[in-house]
């Protein structure tokens, strides 16, 4: 990209905004006796983040978007470091400047993956999001996967800063139990195969996915049952 910073500039971000977040995240986690972890997660990721030039500082948003990374949201957030640092080991992860750099959220086109053709978000974190193809500019897949990253999964990066602490558990909470409406449906006589009612009712029917295809005008998604949403 023309604008990018120059390697002093990225230094000074990454340094300024690390400490600032430390400060922050120290504050944030002291009422619950966290403060060396919550000031350690919080300046580890203004430091990454800085140097990377993620958060749009020029903005509100940029702001509103670091501030609850390095406060309510700093569970996923930590998270989100994790993978980065699991990323480092796949030659593979092709992180992805343009849509990562003032965007508020870090993206890797391969390097792990949860599940083939499924990008994934964790924090502020999104890998997987060209499958691991090297789409070249011009391909429309690309531009299709782009608009992915840009509505399904951004809301769900945002969905991690709003819920906190408690978005891993209330998705995991609408699995679990989708899990279980999925097998009851095969019990009582649903003849479709057990693995595609438990995508369907897990997966696509998890309030926080309907969300996210929705933002993506993409529902309902073709690998959903239809006959489950009616």
């Amino acid at each position: 990209m023309t604008d990018r910073p120059e390697p002093v500039g990225r230094l000074t971000e990454a340094l300024g905004l690390g400490a600032l977040s430390a400060v922050v995240g120290g504050i944030a986690t002291l009422p619950v006796g966290l403060a060396p972890i919550g000031a350690a997660v919080a300046g580890l990721n203004g430091c990454v983040c800085g140097w990377k030039g993620i958060y749009d500082l020029g903005s509100r948003s940029g702001w509103w978007a670091w501030l609850r990374d390095s406060t309510w949201a700093l569970p996923t957030t930590g998270s989100g470091l994790a993978v980065m640092g699991l990323q480092r080991l796949r030659r593979d992860r092709n992180y992805l400047v343009t849509l990562s750099r003032r965007q508020n959220r870090i993206v890797f086109g391969g390097g792990w993956r949860a599940r083939r053709g499924f990008a994934t978000s964790i924090g502020p974190v999104v890998i997987n999001a060209f499958d691991r193809q090297p789409l070249e500019p011009g391909d429309p897949r690309r531009a299709r996967r782009e608009q992915l990253v840009a509505r399904h999964e951004h809301h769900h990066v945002e969905q991690a800063r709003r819920w906190g602490p408690l978005f891993p558990l209330m998705y995991s909470t609408f699995m679990a139990g989708g899990l279980a409406r999925a097998v009851w449906w095969k019990l009582t006589g649903d003849d479709a195969k057990l693995t595609e009612l438990i995508m369907t009712s897990s997966y696509y029917l998890n309030p926080f996915e309907k969300a996210a295809y929705q933002k993506d005008d993409y529902w309902p998604p073709a690998g959903m049952l239809g006959h489950r949403v009616r």
